[in-house]
């Protein structure tokens, strides 16, 4: 639900820069390197993005946004159609941006973010024990390290592009 001290233009704002940051992180997430034998890859790497959605995006335009966006990443990705933009939406639902608090420090929401990432890959564990599919653990593990790794840069690199172009806070 959109705060009163939030207009519903500066809430859909925040809405499409988050959009705008995804776009940007969507492309590099299709990105693979040859790291020492190992193909790592950044597919994961837009959860980040979703993890730090504003706490003040309007929510309806936010969930269109990540569907949206869920479908083009299915497309661009190879994946199946439907299944980012039902893990872009379950990610989103889980996080509840709006439930997080406005002064958290970058170690506190880093971990929090570390257990999201956890939890997610024990969720994926307990698919692949159901049999419902096979899943290759080890580049899920490589791209969770990855995404763990480049938390604080994506948190550096939003903050210095709020500053530059809106100069306000989240």
């Amino acid at each position: 639900m959109i705060s009163d001290t939030i207009t519903a233009s500066k809430a859909r704002g925040q809405a499409l820069q988050a959009c705008i940051a995804l776009l940007l992180v969507m492309m590099a997430g299709i990105l693979k390197i040859n790291l020492f034998g190992f193909e790592v890859g950044f597919l994961f790497t837009p959860l980040i993005v979703i993890f730090l959605w504003p706490r003040g995006a309007d929510p309806v335009f936010t969930y269109v946004i990540l569907f949206s966006l869920g479908l083009i990443y299915d497309w661009i990705s190879g994946g199946p159609s439907g299944l980012w933009a039902l893990l872009f939406l379950i990610a989103f639902v889980s996080v509840q941006p709006g439930q997080r608090p406005k002064e958290i420090n970058l170690m506190e929401i880093w971990i929090n973010f570390i257990i999201w990432m956890i939890v997610l890959l024990i969720v994926l564990m307990a698919l692949d024990s159901l049999e419902v599919t096979q899943i290759a653990f080890r580049p899920l593990a490589i791209m969770t390290v990855i995404n763990i790794m480049f938390f604080p840069l994506y948190i550096f690199a939003r903050h210095s592009w709020r500053n530059i172009l809106v100069g306000d806070d989240d």
